[in-house]
């Protein structure tokens, strides 16, 4: 992920920057997340960008496949081979005309965040993620040389979350949420250009 990589130019002070992520997931669980669909990543993505750049913070969209997995398809990834447990993501493997293969997310240079990772949340197969998830970048994991190459994990309450650069790329700021993102942001925080 060479842009988490990258020295960025904040506006805020680096104490402040905690608060403001978790402002902005309260933001989303309180007044954004009961207006849309499950799977509205992209809507997410763009209303936590715009949010974050209205307080200061550099952040950008990054398209991501994700995976979340019990303990066995985890043990598997790990080891090189196909999961065999349960397990659910979003993977831009195949391109199909008009539709989106594949997950959204937002990173800072300090931050990983996913307002919508709870679409992925399977708590009858011992797989539990909130939405609103916002982890400091120092608490990714690195995981080299598994299946299908590399993935970095996210801390979650229980199971396990994988994500990677997506392997087949798209203009989001072509899809029709995105757009509805920064709507609902305006129409949630009351702001104005």
């Amino acid at each position: 992920m060479t842009k988490r990589k990258r020295r960025v130019e904040q506006l805020c002070l680096p104490e402040e920057l905690p608060m403001l992520v978790e402002s902005l997931a309260q933001a989303w669980m309180l007044g954004a997340a009961p207006r849309v669909v499950q799977n509205a990543c992209v809507a997410g993505a763009r209303f936590a960008v715009e949010y974050l750049r209205r307080v200061g913070v550099e952040a950008w969209a990054t398209q991501v496949d994700a995976l979340a997995l019990d303990e066995q398809s985890y043990q598997d990834v790990l080891a090189k081979r196909n999961p065999t447990g349960w397990s659910v993501g979003a993977l831009s493997l195949t391109t199909v005309p008009n539709t989106w293969n594949g997950h959204v997310v937002v990173e800072t240079q300090d931050w990983f965040i996913d307002l919508t990772a709870g679409q992925m949340s399977r708590p009858h197969k011992e797989i539990t993620i909130l939405n609103g998830l916002c982890v400091p970048t120092e608490k990714l994991r690195h995981h080299e040389n598994v299946w299908q190459g590399e993935w970095y994990e996210v801390p979650v309450s229980q199971g396990h979350y994988l994500f990677r650069d997506a392997v087949v790329q798209r203009d989001i700021t072509t899809a029709p949420d995105w757009h509805g993102g920064l709507d609902l942001l305006k129409d949630v925080v009351k702001l104005t250009d």
